[in-house]
């Protein structure tokens, strides 16, 4: 069992906490990591982005002006 320092936000050591094997020893997964990230990352990004439609603001206007 791997055991770990638990420390307050002094960065001083108020514990330890044993870490069990059965969670923490397995096999790693990469594909499954790197959707994980690809995920988190995408997810940091969202809403950011400007569509056409939303830069376009004039444009019905115009065109229902012309007609």
């Amino acid at each position: 069992m791997a055991t770990v320092d638990v420390k307050n936000l002094n960065n001083e050591v108020v514990g330890t906490l044993d870490l069990s094997d059965d969670v923490f020893n397995g096999p790693i997964n990469k594909g499954l990591m790197h959707q994980a990230v690809k995920q988190y990352l995408a997810s940091q990004r969202l809403g950011t982005h400007k569509t056409a439609a939303a830069e376009n603001h004039g444009a019905r206007k115009a065109r229902d002006a012309r007609e």
